[in-house]
């Protein structure tokens, strides 16, 4: 208990915060065709040690999470990706999770799949360097109706049943609640969906007597849909995301690092320094930080576009979204 407590405060050590970097190779398509990059196994492993190898890149981030196939990669010089970042002092970890598969008795609602095979994972990243772990379930709001309670309920009980399995092997879970930002749903019944997420989650891990001092928080912020009419200020979001954290989220979990989900950018680090501030003036339980993957990589892909002279101007662009969202915590 002790060594999980240890990784996940440094997971969330104030001023830095988590790299996302385990797209699986099918998102990576879309993301390659679009700059005309061939999506192939070594130009994935080209990008991640562009990534990886920025200089400077352990200032702003603690941890760094790996999809599988980046997780057994080595950068041009041999070494292994999980080992690049250790000796930067950058804690690796991995997703475990298998995917969705709809659930049945839904509307084409979905369940996350990878629990038969969890211990086997679990057995075999410790062994090779792994420090934590993701596991990802995401709920869909559709015309302003909550996900349904057997969604909801499901996919809480394969979290607990996920985060107890990964520390009986010395892993921290990462807890994901991932409401999604597709609709023209408003920011009240985002806040209403996201705590009902979050309140069955945290029961099934109290079920399963998860170690919360050992975990890690991933929520989304509570925001509009991204075809709302009408989306509400930083300060708002801010409001209404630590309004519904403090109604959900134990005060024993030791950090918060927040999805950006379908934000930009520059929405993801606007919001993270309000939701900074807000949470200056009331004194939340937990540290605060980010847990990001396009908002730090999408001007960093740009910039590449898969051309060896363009590697050093993408990690610049890279390094400066880190930067950014890594100094929020000193918001006003």
């Amino acid at each position: 208990m002790d060594e999980l407590k240890k990784i996940a405060d440094y997971m969330v050590t104030p001023g830095k915060g988590i790299l996302a970097s385990d797209e699986p190779p099918e998102l990576l398509e879309s993301k390659f065709q679009q700059l005309g990059v061939a999506n192939n196994e070594e130009t994935r492993r080209t990008y991640r040690e562009l990534l990886y190898g920025t200089h400077g890149l352990e200032q702003y981030v603690a941890a760094a999470i790996l999809h599988r196939e980046t997780f057994e990669q080595k950068d041009s010089t041999g070494k292994r990706f999980v080992d690049v970042l250790l000796e930067k002092g950058i804690l690796p970890g991995i997703t475990v999770d298998q995917g969705f598969d709809i659930l049945p008795g839904t509307t084409q609602e979905t369940i996350t799949l990878g629990l038969d095979s969890l211990s086997t994972q679990c057995a075999s990243y410790q062994r090779k360097g792994a420090k934590f772990t993701k596991w990802r379930p995401a709920f869909r709001i559709v015309d302003d109706i909550s996900p349904s309670a057997i969604a909801i309920s499901t996919n809480a009980e394969l979290v607990g049943c996920y985060a107890a399995i990964c520390q009986q092997y010395g892993l921290v879970p990462i807890i994901e609640s991932d409401v999604l930002l597709e609709g023209s749903y408003t920011i009240e019944t985002c806040a209403k969906v996201s705590k009902m997420v979050l309140e069955e989650i945290y029961s099934s891990l109290k079920r399963h007597q998860v170690y919360l001092q050992g975990v890690v928080a991933k929520p989304n912020m509570v925001l509009a849909g991204l075809s709302a009419k009408s989306k509400p200020d930083p300060s708002t979001v801010a409001k209404y995301t630590l309004d519904t954290l403090l109604d959900s989220v134990p005060a024993s979990v030791p950090g918060i690092a927040f999805l950006s989900g379908g934000q930009t950018e520059q929405e993801a680090t606007t919001h993270l320094e309000a939701i900074h501030r807000q949470a200056k003036m009331t004194k939340q339980p937990w540290q605060l930080t980010f847990c990001y993957g396009r908002a730090l990589q999408a001007t960093c892909l740009q910039t590449w576009k898969g051309k060896a002279e363009n590697v050093e101007k993408a990690r610049e662009q890279f390094l400066y979204r880190c930067k950014v969202n890594a100094l929020a915590y000193k918001a006003a």
